[in-house]
């Protein structure tokens, strides 16, 4: 299934600690180390699906990305040439859910906007808790260290 945590940051904050308890959750349950995405105001972790050697993701040189958690079929493909069609189709608050299959969270980075998109059926649940006034965590629901 893969996973994720995002955390959100504001400057200056220092989120190591929660980031260290966070990251522990899948390290324990045997993922290896995540890909590490950090922004101006977010820190995102992003890890493979088991069966993988490396998560569905595309970076792309302005600082967007998109990576598709789960299992995502766009366009009769799946995996990081998934997750790029998908990003490619994405304009604004509109994306390609509705043509798409599988259960996933897709999350986008474009345009300086970073969406989660999780499947049309709901069947990805995606998990948050609140820190403060503001979300800094998500995961997949089963968690990993119970999957």
């Amino acid at each position: 299934m893969g996973g994720f945590v995002l955390l959100n940051t504001a400057p200056g904050e220092d989120r190591s600690a929660a980031q260290a308890a966070a990251l522990a959750i899948f390290a324990r349950s045997g993922m290896p180390a995540p890909q590490l995405i950090r922004g101006k105001n977010y820190i995102l972790a992003i890890y493979p699906k088991r069966q993988s050697t490396e998560p569905a993701l595309q970076q792309f040189p302005n600082g967007d990305f998109v990576y598709a958690c789960g299992t995502l079929v766009y366009e009769n493909m799946v995996g990081k040439p998934a997750a790029a069609a998908f990003y490619r189709d994405s304009i604004g608050q509109h994306t390609p859910r509705d043509q798409a299959i599988g259960h996933y969270a897709v999350l986008i980075r474009k345009g300086g906007e970073t969406t989660i998109v999780p499947d049309a059926f709901g069947g990805f649940r995606i998990m948050m808790r609140p820190g403060g006034s503001r979300p800094h965590h998500f995961w997949p629901w089963p968690p990993p260290s119970i999957v």
